[in-house]
C-alpha cells in the first residue's frame, strides 16, 4: 500500500524538491501532523524511500501552524 495512503491521516503534504530551473530533484519535504519526535521518526523509518537507503540524511523540525491556505495551493 502506497504511503500516501496509509498516513491519509497524519501526511498533510509531500513532495520532490527541485532546483530552481526544475531539471534536478535535489531532496523532498514532508509535512506531518504528530505529536512527538518519535512519531515523525517512525514516520521516516516506514518510508519506501528511507527503507530503500535513498536519503542520505533526513531532518526532522518541529513547527507551530501560522497561516493556512490550502487554496493557495490549488493548481499549483
Amino acid at each position: 500500500m502506497p504511503l500516501f495512503i496509509k498516513s491519509k491521516d497524519i501526511l498533510v503534504i509531500s513532495g520532490a524538491t527541485t532546483s530552481d530551473d526544475g531539471k534536478q530533484f535535489v531532496g523532498s519535504l514532508l509535512i506531518v501532523n504528530v505529536k512527538t519526535r518519535a512519531e515523525a521518526q517512525a514516520f521516516v523509518d516506514g518510508d519506501p524511500f528511507t527503507k530503500a537507503g535513498m536519503f542520505t540524511g533526513v531532518t526532522i523540525t518541529r513547527m507551530n501552524k501560522g497561516q493556512f491556505n490550502p487554496q493557495a495551493a490549488e493548481g499549483a
